[in-house]
């Protein structure tokens, strides 16, 4: 409840214990309001259930592209600029065995 009040999107997703330790493995847990919103998902269905899937769906079929990536510790950002010129940052990091990731809305290009 407190999640889906943010006006970040907030995706929370688990590891997969597969000895290979990659992010894109890792399964989505939940996903807020916001979230949804800007990865334009239907509510009634979840449709992306690992993180490698979001960041694919990031490209087709949002259509967005990649205009910086900035690693720092366990985090990594990663500023996207969307077909209709919307900027958007997407930070993933690892907080207490969560993969953590927080999407938001930045200003629209100029």
């Amino acid at each position: 409840m407190i999640a889906d009040r943010s006006p970040l999107g907030i995706i929370a997703a688990v590891p997969v214990m597969d000895g290979q330790n990659r992010v894109e493995s890792a399964r989505i847990l939940t996903m807020n309001a916001k979230a949804r919103e800007i990865l334009r998902q239907d509510p009634s269905r979840f449709q992306i259930h690992t993180i490698g899937e979001l960041i694919r769906h990031t490209s087709n079929p949002l259509g967005w592209t990649v205009v910086k990536t900035v690693q720092d510790g366990q985090a990594t950002r990663i500023d996207y600029h969307s077909p209709d010129g919307e900027l958007f940052s997407m930070v993933i990091e690892y907080v207490a065995q969560i993969v953590l990731i927080s999407l938001a809305e930045l200003n629209r290009s100029e």
